[in-house]
């Protein structure tokens, strides 16, 4: 059974008493500790020695003659320049006429591509249906180009597809 001592006694203990960690602490960073012993690896010296503020700490920051930038002014934009009204004009080209010209008509380019919207893959496999075998004898190294990229291609969309169903 633990008896309770007066108060007096418990503050008389208190100065004799010395706990393990005031013991242990050797080196601190406060040099005034009475078991404070400096490091022999360490020279002495102020800390950040060397390091100058370059910026204002205190109230609002000179101007040093520098002059305040403003948004440029506001100008309207003309929406009937020549450009933007006429904007357009060829994309019905029968609409007053009889008919027999049709937009898709004056599309050009190779035969496989006209009205064709897909990926490069895609692009490039109809590609080779259409011109596959004539590239293949006259022009070997552009056959061997486009069967390489794709294949690279094939190998890239699946990846991402894989990655795709994963989430």
């Amino acid at each position: 059974i633990m008896s309770c001592s007066s108060s007096s006694d418990s503050s008389d203990s208190r100065g004799k008493l010395t706990t393990y960690k005031l013991e242990s602490r050797i080196a601190t960073r406060d040099n005034n500790f009475e078991h404070y012993t400096p490091s022999p690896y360490k020279t002495p010296g102020p800390r950040r020695y060397g390091h100058v503020i370059t910026y204002e700490k205190g109230g609002l920051l000179p101007r040093d003659g520098i002059p305040i930038r403003n948004l440029p002014q506001y100008r309207p934009k003309d929406t009937w320049t020549k450009k933007e009204a006429l904007f357009g004009q060829n994309d019905y080209i029968d609409i007053l006429g009889d008919g027999d010209v049709h937009p898709v008509d004056l599309l050009t380019g190779p035969r496989w591509l006209i009205a064709f919207k897909a990926n490069e893959r895609d692009r490039l496999i109809r590609k080779m249906e259409w011109e596959g075998p004539r590239l293949k004898t006259f022009y070997p190294t552009e056959y061997n180009r486009i069967e390489k990229r794709i294949r690279f291609l094939t190998k890239l969309y699946n990846l991402k597809r894989c990655k795709k169903s994963r989430d």
